[in-house]
């Protein structure tokens, strides 16, 4: 488990691979390989993306999972919206 400063949590599954980066406002999660849920905080001022390849997913505060594998990425909301 993760948490971002502006109160995001980030669960990992087993073998999953990510990094964060940081440009101004913007954080982006990049899934590398392997699934995560994510919690997303309320986004004030900033954006939280994450990107797992062939997906580019924007949150606004809300409850997700992405998982990238080998046949592609699979996005499921579990709570709220998401853009995609």
């Amino acid at each position: 488990m993760v948490q971002l400063g502006d109160g995001t949590a980030i669960e990992m599954r087993e073998r999953s691979e990510l990094y964060l980066t940081k440009t101004g406002k913007e954080t982006t999660i990049h899934l590398s390989r392997g699934s995560i849920v994510v919690e997303a905080a309320k986004q004030k001022d900033g954006k939280l993306y994450v990107e797992s390849g062939d997906s580019l997913v924007s949150v606004t505060g809300t409850v997700f999972s992405v998982n990238n594998g080998t046949k592609g990425s699979r996005v499921s909301v579990i709570e709220g919206e998401v853009s995609l």
